[in-house]
């Protein structure tokens, strides 16, 4: 988890999507819930709009980011079902490679990211029809 990313020689070693990672997560937040204590994430991970729903699946209830990444996962997170996002991450975690996560997790978000976009245009497309 600690990797420079901003090192060359060990940047490639950085993959958050690492089903050991993943798993680490998981147990921290079940260990945490067991103890009545809520989990928190803070860093690159917590601000990429790819990892949010599985982030809120493995049972993280904050996120903590830079600023500039706050208002595409406040986006993210109005989209997700909390349901769904358990679900997904019962899935990840019987997942065994980091590229089979990333195609799974990639998957889900292009398809909320579709269809927020889509009823975004429609009720602005909706909303200039009204203004003529």
């Amino acid at each position: 988890l600690a990797v420079d990313r901003v090192n060359e020689k060990i940047a490639h070693l950085y993959e958050p999507a690492h089903p050991a990672v993943l798993r680490m997560i998981h147990a921290v937040c079940s260990a945490a819930k067991a103890a009545g204590i809520e989990c928190s994430i803070c860093g690159e991970m917590a601000g990429d709009p790819l990892y949010t729903e599985l982030l809120i699946g493995l049972g993280i209830k904050t996120l903590s980011m830079a600023p500039f990444a706050i208002p595409p996962i406040r986006a993210e997170i109005s989209q997700i079902s909390s349901v769904k996002a358990h679900a997904l991450a019962e899935q990840v975690l019987q997942t065994r490679t980091a590229s089979e996560i990333k195609a799974l997790i990639t998957e889900r978000h292009q398809k909320r990211t579709e269809s927020f976009e889509k009823l975004f245009l429609h009720d602005n497309n909706d909303l200039s029809k009204r203004s003529t």
